[in-house]
């Protein structure tokens, strides 16, 4: 599941920026790939569609949504 969690990953944020994110390191900080408040909104709700969860508001914060491995370890706690 984790190989599925990174590609879903990196194609809903290729989605959401106008740049390579195959470019992008698992821990880099998105916000200085270019990914604003507006576009985690938007991938949070994207995410828990295609994984069929629902985040906890304790955890939408931007430790949790900063780089695709804090994502993926995020995503991992409500599978």
């Amino acid at each position: 599941m984790k190989y599925k969690i990174r590609e879903v990953l990196r194609k809903k944020l290729s989605e959401e920026l106008v740049i390579d994110i195959e470019e992008i390191p698992n821990d880099y900080a998105l916000i200085a790939a270019g990914i604003d408040s507006i576009n985690v909104v938007l991938l949070i709700i994207s995410l828990e569609e295609e994984f069929g969860i629902e985040f906890p508001e304790e955890v939408i914060n931007g430790e949790s949504f900063s780089t695709i491995n804090e994502i993926e370890k995020t995503i991992n706690r409500f599978i």
